[in-house]
């Protein structure tokens, strides 16, 4: 009997479980054909030769793993974490130790790391991959700019003090990669107690993300059975957003599925817990959505308008919409909330437009400026930025902020002594306001603490 495509793509499934379906078959069979061509085999002689080969067949596993990530994916689950979930291990030694278990590229443990860290706790991170290749790339620490996207967008300046941007990629330093423990790990391998090198009392944090969407659902409950057993009682595991919703936490397995908010994760539980946490679980509420219907005496007539009343009406929604937004801010700090909510959507003529209208007072110009440097930063606009955020510190000399802002644009702007002095500078008010216990800008820090500025200043002042 001659072989099939189907049969390569078993030979994938047995070893690492992707299954190959719709679209991926597309391509997979695509790869095959061209791969053959290249190598002048037959299917029959590529299969003999699939078995025989590791090499080959890890090669084939890696063209089949879609290593599509990027820093701080899926923004909303570092938000649980550095406002919820790491700020409790504060109280716990203050470590907490994660396990990336299908790392990809290096993106995702890195950011598992500096979130931690940013929270002020000491952090051991296992980053593990079936795909050599990748693996092997991360040693470089060169990123492309696919890895950042406006997902994840508000956490990149954790990445800053860590490395520096060359010809159009980003360089990590090596300090953040030489903490993050890497090895290559099959998952199937679970199944026949070929463990993984973690703890033998588990870790509190476990990332598998967009994997479980190659597997079939009953392969997927037997690999989280045995994953369970390397979380530590209460530990959670986070799977992306689409993966989630298909998990059914029945008795079979040992965990329950929770959420904050829109944050949705599996906690491992106790046998005893069980019955009482999953009955829990929070399900959709349904709405009924009714079709709006125009009274039977209203023609066409009567509700065509032409293109330009359309625009017309658009644009005086829009301003009524912007005023509303204008007179409903009290408060700087709900003023930066909405600036920095424009900036991620690029609104930048908004944001501008909601500095110029804010009346501020005389003790407060500082952030009137510091604000416009965050809109000129975000367009590019460097030089402008880093004249507005000087102005910034020479209205109020104690606005750290505006010298941290300072520091993450001189590598252009400054000389060495002068970037020297500036991070001096920075660091002294830094540390007054720490001591003094100080909170006025804490808004400006949202979710992060000063205690991790400060390191950051140490950071670039080794760079």
């Amino acid at each position: 009997m001659s072989v099939t495509e189907q049969d390569i793509f078993d030979i994938i499934e047995t070893h690492c479980g992707i299954s190959i379906k719709n679209a991926q078959q597309t391509t997979m069979s695509s790869y095959l054909n061209r791969h053959l061509e290249k190598l002048h085999m037959t299917l029959d002689e590529y299969y003999t030769f699939l078995n025989s080969s590791s090499i080959e067949l890890s090669s084939l596993i890696d063209e089949a793993a879609i290593n599509e990530t990027y820093f701080f994916r899926e923004e909303q689950q570092f938000d649980y974490l550095t406002k919820v979930f790491f700020p409790q291990f504060k109280t716990n030694a203050n470590h907490i130790s994660i396990w990336s278990a299908a790392c990809s590229t290096g993106e995702e443990p890195i950011s598992l790391y500096l979130a931690a860290k940013c929270c002020g706790l000491q952090v051991t991170v296992y980053a593990s991959d079936i795909d050599t290749v990748v693996l092997s790339s991360i040693k470089e620490g060169l990123f492309r700019i696919k890895s950042f996207r406006s997902d994840g967008k508000k956490y990149l300046p954790l990445l800053e003090a860590h490395g520096s941007w060359e010809k159009r990629k980003f360089k990590l330093y090596p300090d953040v990669q030489n903490s993050i423990h890497y090895f290559t790990y099959n998952l199937m391998n679970l199944l026949i107690n070929n463990n993984p090198p973690l703890p033998a009392d588990g870790v509190d944090l476990i990332f598998l993300r967009n994997l479980f969407i190659y597997f079939e659902p009953d392969l997927r409950n037997r690999l989280l059975r045995h994953i369970a057993t390397f979380l530590k009682p209460n530990a959670l595991l986070f799977l992306s957003i689409n993966e989630i919703a298909s998990i059914d936490c029945d008795d079979s397995l040992p965990f329950v599925k929770e959420h904050v908010g829109t944050v949705y994760f599996l906690r491992k539980i106790n046998n005893t817990e069980k019955k009482a946490s999953s009955t829990s679980i929070l399900k959709p509420v349904k709405r009924d959505y009714k079709p709006v219907i125009l009274p039977q005496s209203q023609t066409k007539s009567h509700v065509l308008i032409t293109r330009q009343q359309k625009v017309d009406k658009k644009e005086e929604n829009y301003q009524i919409q912007q005023n509303t937004q204008i007179q409903q801010i009290d408060t700087i700090p709900q003023l930066y909330a909405k600036i920095q909510n424009d900036i991620t959507y690029k609104n930048y003529p908004h944001a501008l437009t909601l500095i110029q209208a804010y009346p501020f007072r005389v003790e407060n110009t500082e952030f009137k400026y510091y604000f416009l440097g965050l809109v000129k930063k975000a367009q590019g606009n460097i030089t402008t930025a880093y004249e507005l955020f000087q102005k910034a510190t020479y209205t109020v000399p104690l606005f750290w902020p505006g010298y941290f802002q300072q520091l993450t644009l001189t590598p252009s702007l400054l000389s060495p002594k002068e970037k020297e002095k500036l991070i001096s500078t920075c660091k002294n008010y830094l540390k007054q306001y720490i001591q003094n216990q100080e909170t006025c800008y804490n808004f400006i820090m949202e979710q992060f603490s000063p205690e991790y500025f400060l390191t950051l200043c140490d950071s670039l002042d080794k760079k």
